[in-house]
Formats: C-alpha cells, sequence, structure tokens
C-alpha cells in the first residue's frame, strides 16, 4: 500500500481559500500602483500608456506662460491632481477624482457647446489698489478640449501588479505572512 500525505498541500488550500475572501491587500497593491501612474502622467504630461498629450493651444499656452509661469498642462490650480484618490472594494480596486466638472473633459476630450452662467467678474489691477467688478450675462461658447487621460491602468502596470501580487500571494502559502 503507498500512502500519500496531503496535509500540506490541504493548509496551502486552506490558506488559498482565506486569501480569496479577504483580497484587499492584493486590490491595494493595484489601487497604489494606479495612484502612481496618475501621478507620473501629470509630471511627464502624457497618458498612462506613455503618449504625449496634445499640447496647449498657442493663444492659450501664450496667455499661461504670462498669468501662470511653469505651471504645467492641466495645471491651473492644483485642483484636479490634488483630487485623485484610489479605493478598494471587496472585489475590486478603482481610482477616481473627486466631483470636478472639468475632470471627465481633461481625460475624455469634450467638443461642443457649454453655456457660461451670469456672474460677477473681479479684475485685480496690478501695481494699485483699484479693483474693478462688472457683471458678465450668461452666454455660451463653442469649446475643443483634446482628451489628455491621466487615469488608467497601462498593461506594464498591469504585469508589475501581477509580480507584487505572486511574491505576497508566495509569503502567505509559505507562512511568512
Amino acid at each position: 500500500m503507498i500512502r500519500i500525505d496531503i496535509s500540506d498541500a490541504i493548509q496551502s488550500l486552506d490558506r488559498l481559500r482565506q486569501v480569496m475572501q479577504r483580497p484587499q491587500p492584493f486590490l491595494q497593491i493595484i489601487a497604489n500602483k494606479m495612484q502612481r501612474r496618475a501621478r507620473i502622467s501629470f509630471e511627464k504630461e502624457q497618458s498612462p500608456e506613455g503618449k504625449a498629450w496634445k499640447p496647449l493651444s498657442p493663444r492659450y499656452a501664450a496667455w499661461k506662460t504670462k498669468h501662470m509661469s511653469g505651471r504645467g498642462i492641466l495645471r491651473k490650480s492644483g485642483q484636479l491632481v490634488k483630487t485623485i484618490f484610489t479605493g478598494t472594494t471587496a472585489r475590486s480596486a478603482y481610482i477616481s477624482t473627486a466631483n470636478l466638472p472639468h475632470a471627465a473633459r481633461h481625460q475624455y476630450g469634450f467638443n461642443g457647446t457649454e453655456t457660461v452662467r451670469a456672474h460677477i467678474r473681479v479684475a485685480h489691477k496690478r501695481r494699485s489698489i483699484n479693483v474693478r467688478a462688472h457683471s458678465v450675462s450668461a452666454f455660451s461658447r463653442h469649446v475643443s478640449i483634446p482628451a489628455r487621460p491621466y487615469l488608467g491602468f497601462p498593461p506594464q502596470d498591469q504585469r508589475e501588479a501581477a509580480e507584487e501580487i505572486a511574491i505576497e500571494a508566495e509569503k502567505i502559502f509559505e507562512g511568512k505572512k
């Protein structure tokens, strides 16, 4: 008679079952990788896949150089990059931005008409105390914003995350974690 002891295999399968019931540590690896990729997209002004963003229009580039020198593409107030966040659910990892009206326009692009509601425009005059304010009536205008994707999970990051997850899983199976 031949006897085979499979108690080690049973323990490994039990650990696997436990891991699969609580995958958040693995999902957090994916979320962290997506967060890093979004930051790199802003630093390098490129999509998560490495494609350079379209340059600013010459008119807007000239205005931005004059009024906001040194700020890159999609960096007018810095609010967009600051509001990127990640998270996990029971079975998924995600990346998003706070509910900013312009976030989707920059991620996917926009070509159409937008309506600007009535507002008060305040003009601060430099080197003097004069502050002028005037009413601006509501108006519509055509807007064409090219897509400049900053959120994503490219294949390279997916492979790296899979490798990191495999290392963590191996630690669990070896009982080191």
